[in-house]
């Protein structure tokens, strides 16, 4: 986007554009913030048009409660097409640094809670690519993983049970009881005045709703606040999510942990070039795994 975007602007009705600038928020998509005389909005590139087609129809489905709305354009459309290329145009939600306290765990088990209990039944939506699927990745990667494994020795990633545990954690990754955002890590979470909302649906897809929650959990939760708060953490936001959808195991969560680090570990393997640092990171995941697998097991399980 640059000189196209007032191009693409003129499909919408969003009165005379003030300001337009680059964004650098969010992992799939080029965004630009865009300021008119009639509101403050968001315009996303798009990765094809089954992504614009979803993400329009999650917003009618969800934009009250807890992701931005989707603007339509002159012609009612949820997305515009330009230059071989698909936008959407959403509102503007200003982001503030996301707490670390009880009350956002709790603001983030209602917003998994509405998010999956709204998606659970619903028939109309189109599946996204998972880019990160375990089968793929582990056939990329797994030359390169004989060279570093012995530097993971530990915990649930040893050497020894490791093609045991990608066949394991294949199972739980095709699990399909409901469709979920893919990719809801912090990155993906928007904190305003006590609100979180949800944005990026460039990954829906049907999948274990305990993938997402895996996913928000492990990105949010602090450790150096010590395990008592771990404890607290993870409670309040299961207290909270369970009263808007009931399904809630502690052991399905607890292998989605393992899923989503071991996801995280062997993209990070396939896209790293610095040995070390991919060592030094991985090694902070899997202790992560590993304290909150050692909490859910002692306090839930």
């Amino acid at each position: 986007m640059n000189e196209n975007i007032e191009n693409i602007l003129y499909d919408y009705s969003i009165g005379k554009i003030l300001m337009m600038e680059p964004m650098n928020k969010g992992n799939t998509s080029d965004a630009s913030y865009i300021l008119s005389d009639k509101g403050k909005w968001i315009l996303r590139k798009l990765k094809n048009i089954d992504q614009g087609i979803a993400e329009h129809a999650i917003s009618n489905i969800l934009a009250n409660d807890i992701c931005p709305k989707i603007i339509t354009t002159k012609s009612n459309i949820g997305y515009s097409h330009y230059l071989g290329n698909y936008y959407n145009l959403q509102e503007y939600i200003p982001s503030q640094p996301i707490k670390n306290d009880l009350e956002t765990f709790k603001e983030l088990g209602r917003v998994l809670g509405i998010l999956h209990s709204k998606l659970k039944n619903n028939t109309d939506l189109i599946e996204q690519e998972d880019r990160f699927s375990l089968e793929d990745i582990w056939k990329q990667t797994k030359n390169k993983w004989k060279d570093v494994q012995k530097q993971f020795d530990c915990s649930t990633f040893t050497t020894s049970n490791f093609e045991e545990l990608i066949d394991e954690m294949v199972t739980y990754q095709n699990i399909k009881n409901t469709f979920i955002h893919g990719d809801l890590g912090k990155w993906n979470l928007i904190y305003n005045s006590k609100q979180v909302y949800i944005i990026d649906f460039g990954e829906v897809r049907r999948g274990d709703h305990h993938f997402d929650i895996a996913a928000t959990l492990t990105s949010m939760i602090n450790f150096d606040l010590g395990k008592e708060f771990a404890y607290k953490f993870l409670y309040t936001f299961y207290e909270e999510y369970k009263n808007y959808m009931g399904d809630f195991q502690w052991e399905k969560l607890q292998k989605n942990i393992q899923l989503w680090i071991l996801r995280g570990m062997l993209a990070l393997l396939l896209y790293s070039s610095n040995k070390p640092n991919f060592i030094e990171s991985v090694k902070k995941m899997i202790d992560l795994e590993l304290k909150l697998s050692n909490i859910i097991c002692e306090n839930f399980i």
